[in-house]
């Protein structure tokens, strides 16, 4: 960031710009991956499908409604409980390092007691001794679900957020929430680990650090959710795969020139015009070659005001105020020290703030 700073503010030709234009850390992995897009390299988007016993799986469901129960939970509001209802899946340890790298979708075909919910998902890469490292989440308000199909690609949902379309209540709808972008690499032993709530743990492994206002708005009312997983409804997530040995390579010149004596930025002109009038105050207000600026003294009006309301409320103040600045003392009130109050030093009548 410095360094791109550098280059648009100050001209300072670093070779900033010949760089890849994206560059992400992968969890698990900890290596840097480069591209000049997102994501940086190929990728195809895998379904990965809820199973029974919690399970999850890159092949279907074989079975019909009839015997593959659907998933539920019943969360009760906060007001009431502290207790956060999760459903959980887990796929099986991998067996070699399976890297994921892009944004994804859930696809979840719910049925809800109530005209709205929310559908908090979260994705974890837990490890053989149980230790979790949480890798992307996603959200969705059920009476928010309408997607926009022109704009909708596959394993990126857009959502307008234009109007709210409430829920009929025992319908089974198809919800599609949007899976934050991430990259991560899961390592032999290692599990993909998918929850689902209606609220936010209060406090969690992720949560514990994060500020009160960090948490979504509960709904505040019971709701029973129901999740399908059978043959009729076999959607779960589309996990972003790197295809094998294709890489997004970036060739050719620079992405973009910088003119010369002038910048075509409008942001980078917007701060340098800050940085100079900063510049210029900076300057103006202290010598050059100072390490600190000196403090000013406060102006008259504003020391003899400081001064009244130091003597009101009675504080020991120097000088100044209405008793000419002579230098003398204001006594606290009350004092047994064989003055009267509101005497001062020399003997004389403070006048009243």
């Amino acid at each position: 960031m410095f360094r791109w700073y550098e280059y648009w503010i100050k001209g300072i030709d670093n070779g900033v710009m010949d760089e890849p234009a994206v560059t992400v850390h992968v969890e698990g992995s900890r290596q840097y991956v480069t591209g000049a897009q997102w994501p940086p390299k190929a990728v195809e988007h895998r379904p990965l499908y809820l199973r029974p016993r919690h399970k999850l799986s890159f092949e279907p469901e074989p079975m019909g409604a009839e015997h593959a129960v659907p998933d539920g939970f019943y969360q009760a509001p906060l007001t009431v409980t502290d207790k956060v209802e999760i459903l959980s899946w887990s796929t099986e340890p991998f067996t070699e390092p399976t890297e994921m790298i892009g944004q994804g979708a859930a696809h979840l075909f719910a049925e809800i007691d109530q005209p709205d919910t929310n559908f908090i998902l979260r994705v974890w890469d837990e490890a053989p001794g149980g230790k979790r490292q949480l890798v992307t989440t996603a959200y969705l308000k059920a009476s928010h679900r309408e997607l926009d199909e022109e704009r909708t690609t596959e394993g990126d949902p857009y959502h307008p957020h234009t109007r709210a379309v409430p829920v009929e209540p025992g319908k089974i709808e198809e919800y599609v929430l949007r899976v934050y972008p991430f990259a991560a690499t899961f390592l032999p032993g290692h599990k993909l680990v998918v929850e689902l709530s209606n609220d936010e743990p209060l406090a969690d492994a992720h949560n514990a650090l994060l500020p009160p206002d960090a948490f979504h708005l509960p709904v505040g009312r019971p709701v029973t959710h129901k999740i399908y997983r059978d043959a009729a409804h076999p959607r779960g997530s589309c996990c972003p795969s790197p295809r094998p040995g294709r890489w997004r390579r970036r060739s050719g010149p620079s992405r973009t020139a910088k003119p010369k004596g002038a910048c075509r930025c409008p942001v980078a002109r917007w701060v340098k015009g800050i940085c100079e009038r900063t510049s210029r105050d900076h300057h103006r207000l202290r010598p050059r070659g100072a390490l600190h600026a000196r403090p000013r003294r406060p102006r008259r009006r504003h020391r003899r005001r400081l001064l009244r309301h130091g003597a009101r409320l009675g504080l020991r103040t120097h000088g100044g105020g209405r008793d000419g600045g002579r230098g003398r003392r204001h006594v606290p009130q009350g004092r047994q020290d064989g003055r009267r109050p509101g005497q001062t030093h020399r003997g004389g009548r403070a006048r009243p703030g």
